[in-house]
């Protein structure tokens, strides 16, 4: 059994809801849900590092979510509570794993500042749904940030979570975090494409970046194709 596991504050219910229906519409066969209960500034208070205390929190949540997940042998997809999923995401996902791709970490949608390859993606995406079909972008060289939706590999949980557990010091925010892992060859990220997954309204008020102005609707735009 593959799980999706949510992280999610007690408080913010609105979301909850959002993405458990969001889930429920792109059921298949083979996953379940769950949520777990994300950690909060209080919670990372004795660790050590110069992000922000809410960047902080988030990291340690992704982190404790990989690490309850090592005793289960099915993939992990990790997601945060503002994703919303295409009814076709979990399908092809597995689709993807079962044609034996040996990703560590295959991000379900993503953001790239290389404007070059977001021209390239954008202009074979009329296509390539057209033909049912999906392209697979290795990050190793790429430009790219944002960790709201990812789905690690059952055999690559155990390998990624030590490298994030050696982290007693955080000083990088985790999407960039894992950036440097996967620039430095430590783990293996690629990016489906066209997105399965996007980012609802909710992603507008981010509960741990401050506010980007007119950045954010750009690169949300892209991620929405």
């Amino acid at each position: 059994m593959n799980r999706c596991v949510y992280i999610n504050l007690a408080a913010a219910a609105e979301r909850r809801r959002s993405l458990e229906a969001s889930f429920a519409s792109a059921s298949h066969e083979g996953w379940r849900l769950e949520r777990f209960e994300a950690l909060g500034p209080a919670d990372v208070a004795r660790i050590e590092g110069s992000i922000t205390p809410a960047e902080k929190a988030c990291f340690a949540s992704h982190r404790a979510a990989i690490g309850n997940d090592l005793d289960h042998d099915g993939h992990l997809f990790m997601a945060e509570d503002d994703a919303v999923f295409s009814k076709h995401a979990l399908a092809v996902v597995d689709a993807v794993f079962d044609h034996g791709g040996d990703w560590d970490i295959l991000f379900t949608d993503t953001v790239t500042s290389d404007l070059a390859l977001m021209v390239r993606l954008a202009k074979r995406r009329d296509g390539l749904i057209a033909r049912g079909h999906f392209d697979l972008v290795n990050l190793a060289d790429r430009a790219f940030f944002c960790a709201s939706a990812y789905v690690v590999r059952g055999g690559a949980k155990a390998h990624l979570h030590q490298l994030l557990a050696d982290a007693d010091r955080l000083d990088t925010p985790y999407d960039l975090f894992l950036r440097e892992l996967c620039h430095a060859g430590k783990i293996k990220a690629g990016v489906i494409f066209p997105f399965v997954t996007t980012v609802g309204s909710a992603s507008e008020r981010s509960q741990i970046q401050p506010d980007l102005g007119a950045i954010t609707p750009t690169f949300d735009a892209f991620r929405r194709l």
